[in-house]
Parts: structure tokens; C-alpha cells; sequence
């Protein structure tokens, strides 16, 4: 997912997943890690 996207695109999305998720849930951001894995 997002393979097709620029890495500074990249990081600016997955810094703004992480400041997020903590903020709703301490473990979604792990379940994001785990779904860019796939």
C-alpha cells in the first residue's frame, strides 16, 4: 500500500497515522505497521 507513493509523501502520511493513533488508540498504530507490511 502506497508502494507507488514519493518517500517523503511516505513518512509525512506515516507521522501523521502514528500522532493520530496514539491519540485514539495506543495499539492501532501496531496494526498499521502490520498492514504496510502486507
Amino acid at each position: 500500500m502506497g508502494k507507488t507513493e514519493q518517500p517523503v509523501e511516505k513518512d509525512d502520511k506515516e507521522q501523521n497515522n502514528e500522532s493520530i493513533s496514539s491519540t485514539i488508540n495506543p495499539g492501532y498504530s501496531a496494526i498499521m505497521e502490520d498492514l504496510e507490511e502486507l
